[in-house]
């Protein structure tokens, strides 16, 4: 209800508010938000209250937004800081550089420079060059409109301004005294419709074509186009640098005002001048720049920021192509949100950006988010409000989405935006230099109230004037949410500004997804907000399917056993046994097991060397109904200890030393006459082995594996090998590494041959290549890492017909590079996707001549359900990358003894429809293809940080595996005290010379500069683990002598190179710069290249552009450079 004012103080306030925000009557518990406050209207007011001697900041206002509670914050005023002085922010030596005719500069800022350098350095492109198209109806006079612009010209700074960066200090605004107001008037109403609508589009496309030099004002076009006695096209084009969305309205508004006075009273409007100014807010820049607290607020933030990359979205590289969607938001949908502003207290924006945020979750597959969002930076003083130019920054906003309701989302969102108010001014670039990053997100949130129309889009205006979808405004994000609120009708717009290269096939889903997060705010606030997804049903797709056949490893083999007898079942070495002889030895292990008290329900360790013995005796385990835990002997007593004290393994098959349990030596096995022990009874539920993965708190962890699993891997996978008793199959992993359980099983539940392959020759491609050959080897299992080490040395008289891949990332650039061996060439290469805890392999596929992915995995397999879910497990969109859940007859029965794990990582199916069931989650981030296959990304967990970037490793391997003559790669992060440092291991193809250059080169086009190697190792081969995989431990050191720069020091050469490296090791503030070392990653950035510009042209006498240091990055690069002969100039 109304409450009266009751002090003086409170009158004020009210009687401000009332006032600035155009109501009757203001109480002192009415919300300033919901009586449409925003921040600019809170500028305004700020300036009205200190006309009464009270000082108000912005973040007070929104903190406090009641007349009673902002009353009770107030003090008396601080005296301002009288407004800058002309020239008064630049240095006497900057102030003597300037040019005639200029009567004020100061610094550009941050966004400035930034928007300049991005136009620069991309040939004077179109990003912040903005076209707006009105279409006008009533009374316009050409002379008076160009009469109107040329008072705004007179009376604007920012339409008088020209930016000046090569030669000076650093990059300056020079406000000249006078500048001409650019704009002309065309008569079309002679040319028909469609005439006109032609001659309209080629001004359009002439204006678009036509950039500005950013040293000449005005940067700002006009231009008139008469459809009609009263209907006219008005076209503005402007440079972002010069003015943002609001002051461009308010600049439109006063010339259509001035317009209208010169045509009833022959003069514009009478304006006071204004007592603010641009050059203000460039003072309150850089005392924000300077500010520590601003500093730390950001470092606090976002230093462990999760990375919003919606360029991984793109199915291809491509320039950035911006388009626009229009997203329809209902009335009915925007007066609830109105509504639900008003009941939280807080402005229309939180709820706006809270919806933002929440779909960019969704589209990330996260339950953390950062995007941009666009704030400005006015003074808060008197006219604050009215003053024209770029007072934007975009600043990171972060949010942990818990498990709350759609208004818990806009409360938190609401928090963080008051919070990070103080330290708005604080520049984006000097945020991500701090971290020492270069990008934090590549989406962003805009949100405008376009107050200012209102003085010329009214019931009583001469015109109507409509915007038109020709309108174009680019940006430099991927994805800009731009919403905003338009007089006459004041309805909220929302238009997805966007690249079509990453968004294009995704923006009907997405425009679907922010009506419907909209319309979850307005009409259902408090319900809980995870059961949001991109996807409206959460039924719309699943990989995979059931199989029935799932018949038990033992009776399987015991099947070939009655068929085929005397057919080879095991090679090892010199050692050739049928069928009958595995039955008959694997009995014999059964009844041994059986006379030491081993059954159904125990577990049996296996600590055998690579040999024939061990296929009979894993056989045996199983027939006595026992699991087998697999113990190498070449793992670390402490390891085997643990595991055989954690699994609680009854006895120890093999030989091993110190362990407290029985063991069985193989010698004895099969001395004496032993009876050949029955198959015992066993169920799907029955464990069948225990594996140990490592795990992340150094603890080992056993996955138990169920005969059911065990049978449903060899049905599920039978399609895709199509294995035959004619099959050789190579045993060439590691028993302790689940790949072994296909190769072995896989093989003898066929009527194939396994071939057991010696330690030795698994470690040499040269020995492994002959062995294949000699056993007519046709089945192969291997991980990329060390199928390449046999690229280039399989016999043409190899009989592999197919190649199985799995345990790693399969890269399709090195595949392409693989098929130029002709042998290579005639294999069927499957990928397989699989974790231990899913039984080896769930997903599967044929790899093409030319993938159009990177690491394709294809379709589930039978009997499986592949899901890819986001942080709320809620199904991800086609080409969205989320976290592989993995649910079907695969999934293991847990950890051994570890009930909490279990339950953190096998986590109800709630899509399956059937009671207790369970899906697997698997810590791996892959995206569904439009083809409904799978494409692996990596581990979610496999990240990195480096500077305080967040890197995934297998991105930058698989960049430098792409380029021509590298036969295989490692990267690894080395910690060097504090710090860490990305260190490259190459391998070349044989015959092929790299060199450091060459690959760094190659991955600058790629790879953000953080993600470049510090060092480049060069061996002959990679180690690898007994398993295949790489062995990371083994890798060796760099040379510590090197320096961190990826190139060794080099001494210029020449007086001119001598000039210049002592130029950078000034500016740059290092001992000693050598002709090869990069600008950046000597700490370099745009305003230290300013400097190294003006010192480097005063120095040599040669003109040195800013743009020259960012494309010649190293002292010998700029330095010849200097030398070619002008051809072109910037100016």
């Amino acid at each position: 209800a109304y409450a009266m004012p009751a002090t003086d103080l409170e009158r004020v306030l009210a009687d401000v508010w009332a006032q600035v925000l155009r109501v009757q009557r203001v109480g002192v518990h009415d919300n300033f938000f919901e009586l449409g406050g925003d921040s600019i209207l809170a500028v305004q007011i700020i300036g009205a209250l200190d006309r009464f001697g009270l000082t108000v900041t912005l973040d007070a206002l929104f903190r406090a937004p009641t007349v009673s509670a902002l009353g009770a914050t107030l003090t008396a005023a601080t005296p301002h800081q009288p407004l800058p002085e002309p020239f008064e922010l630049l240095t006497e030596q900057e102030r003597v550089m300037l040019p005639p005719g200029v009567e004020d500069a100061y610094p550009m800022t941050a966004t400035q420079l930034g928007m300049y350098l991005q136009n620069r350095l991309h040939g004077n492109s179109r990003i912040y060059h903005n076209l707006n198209s009105l279409e006008v109806t009533g009374r316009l006079d050409p002379d008076a409109f160009t009469a109107a612009v040329e008072a705004a010209v007179a009376r604007t700074p920012a339409l008088r301004t020209g930016f000046a960066v090569d030669g000076l200090i650093r990059p300056l605004q020079l406000v000249h005294a006078t500048a001409p107001a650019d704009v002309t008037c065309a008569d079309l109403t002679g040319f028909t419709e469609a005439e006109q609508e032609v001659a309209i589009e080629k001004v359009i496309a002439d204006e678009l074509a036509d950039p500005f030099e950013p040293s000449r004002p005005p940067q700002i076009r006009f231009r008139l186009l008469r459809r009609a006695a009263d209907r006219f096209q008005l076209l503005v084009v402007e440079s972002h640098l010069i003015v943002d969305g609001w002051s461009f309205t308010s600049l439109l508004a006063e010339i259509f005002e001035d317009h209208w006075s010169i045509l009833t009273t022959g003069s514009p409007v009478d304006r006071p001048p204004l007592r603010s100014s641009f050059a203000e807010f460039v003072r309150l820049e850089q005392a924000a720049i300077t500010s520590d607290e601003s500093r730390r607020f950001w470092a606090r933030q976002v230093a462990d920021a999760p990375p919003t990359r919606l360029a991984d979205l793109a199915e291809q590289e491509g320039e950035l192509t911006i388009a626009r969607q229009p997203v329809e938001i209902p009335l009915a949908v925007e007066r609830g949100l109105r509504e639900l502003a008003n009941r939280l207290g807080v402005p229309l924006k939180s709820v706006l950006l809270a919806a933002h945020l929440r779909v960019l979750a969704g589209l990330l597959g996260a339950r953390e988010v950062v995007s941009g969002m666009v704030t400005h930076g006015r003074p808060e003083g008197p006219d604050g409000d009215r003053i024209k130019g770029l007072f934007l920054n975009t600043v990171p906003i972060r949010l942990a989405l818990g498990s709350g309701s759609w208004s818990d989302i806009v409360r938190m969102t609401h928090r963080a935006e008051v919070d990070l108010l103080p330290h708005r001014r604080y520049p984006l670039g000097r945020i991500l230099r701090d971290l020492h990053r270069s990008e934090l997100f590549d989406a962003s949130f805009h949100f405008v109230t376009f107050h200012e129309l209102k003085r010329v889009f009214h019931e009583d205006s001469p015109w109507v004037i409509r915007p038109d979808s020709r309108s174009s405004e680019n940006t430099h994000f991927r994805l800009m949410a731009a919403f905003s609120v338009h007089p006459p009708a004041d309805r909220l717009g929302l238009v997805l500004v966007h690249d079509e290269v990453t968004l294009g096939r995704h923006i009907g889903l997405l425009a679907d997804a922010y009506q419907r997060a909209l319309a979850a705010l307005a009409f259902d606030a408090d319900a809980a907000h995870a059961s949001f997804s991109l996807l409206e049903r959460a039924e719309s797709w699943a990989l995979g399917g059931s199989i029935d056949d799932s018949a038990g490893v033992v009776p399987s083999v015991r099947s070939w056993v009655e068929r085929s007898p005397d057919a080879t079942a095991v090679v090892a070495g010199d050692v050739r046994w049928t069928y009958a002889e595995l039955w008959r030895r694997s009995g014999v292990v059964a009844a041994r097991l059986a006379e030491s008290g081993v059954g159904r329900g125990s577990f049996v360790g296996i600590g055998l060397p690579r040999s024939a013995d061990l296929i009979p005796v894993l056989l045996g385990v199983l027939r006595s109904g026992a699991a087998y835990v697999p113990l190498p002997p070449w793992y670390p007593a402490d390891r085997l200890r643990f595991m055989i004290e954690d699994v609680g393994v009854s006895l120890v098959v093999g030989a091993l030393d110190d362990a407290d349990v029985p063991v069985l030596p193989t010698e004895s096995l099969w001395s004496g006459d032993v009876p050949v022990g029955p198959v015992a009874e066993l169920s799907a539920a029955d464990p069948a082995y225990v594996i140990y993965t490592s795990g992340s708190t150094g603890r080992p962890k056993g996955v138990v594996v169920t005969h059911g699993n065990l049978g449903w891997l060899l049905a599920s996978t039978r399609p895709v090998v199509r294995p035959g008793p004619d099959d050789v199959w190579s045993v060439f992993h590691s028993y302790a590494f689940d790949v072994s359980v296909f190769e072995i099983w896989g093989a003898l539940a066929s009527g194939g041959a396994a071939v057991v392959v010696g330690g030795d020759v698994v470690r040499s491609p040269q020995a492994f290549g002959r062995l294949l050959v000699d056993e007519g080897v046709t089945v192969l299992s291997q991980t990329p890492s060390a199928f390449k080490q046999l690229v280039g040395r399989l016999p043409g008289d190899c009989r592999v017909r197919c190649v199985v891949f799995g345990g790693e990332r399969l890269d399709m650039a090195a595949v392409r590079s693989w098929r130029a061996d002709p042998v290579v060439a005639g294999l069927s290469l499957l990928n397989l996707y699989g974790i231990t805890e899913t039984t080896v392999h769930v997903t599967a596929h044929a790899v093409g001549v030319d993938e159009p992915v990177e690491s394709p995995v294809g379709l589930g397999m039978a009997g499986t359900r592949v899901w890819v879910l986001d942080g709320f497990l809620r199904p991800v969109p086609v080409g969205v990358v989320g976290e592989i859940y993995v649910g079907g007859q695969g999934v293991a029965l847990g950890y051994w003894g570890r009930a909490g794990l279990t339950a953190e990582r096998f986590v109800p199916d709630v899509y399956s429809g059937v009671s207790g069931a369970r899906m697997y989650r698997s810590g791996d981030l892959a995206r569904v293809r439009a083809d409904g296959g799978l494409e692996y990304i990596g581990r979610a967990d496999s990240q990195v940080k480096v500077r305080g970037h967040r890197i995934e490793l297998g991105e930058i391997e698989y960049a430098i595996a792409a380029f021509p003559g590298v036969r295989s790669c490692v990267v690894s992060a080395l910690r060097d005290g504090e710090a860490v440092r990305l260190v490259a291991y190459v391998v070349a193809v044989e015959g092929v010379s790299l060199t450091v250059g060459q690959l760094r080169e190659f991955l600058a086009v790629g790879l953000a500069e953080y993600m470049i190697p510090a060092v480049f190792v060069f061996l002959p081969e990679l180690p690898l683990t007994v398993n295949g995989k790489v062995d990371r431990s083994a890798l060796p050191a760099p040379d510590e002598d090197r320096p961190e720069l990826s190139t060794a020091y080099a001494m210029p050469a020449t007086d001119l190179e001598r000039v210049l490296a002592d130029v950078w090791a000034q500016v740059l503030r290092v001992q000693r710069v050598g002709v090869h070392d990069n600008f950046f990653e000597l700490g370099g950035d745009s305003i230290l290249a300013v400097g190294i510009a003006a010192e480097a042209q005063l120095r040599t006498g040669r003109p040195v552009h800013l743009v020259d240091i960012y494309q010649a990055p190293s002292v010998r690069a700029l330095a010849n450079h200097l030398t070619e002969p002008l051809l072109d100039s910037w100016e």
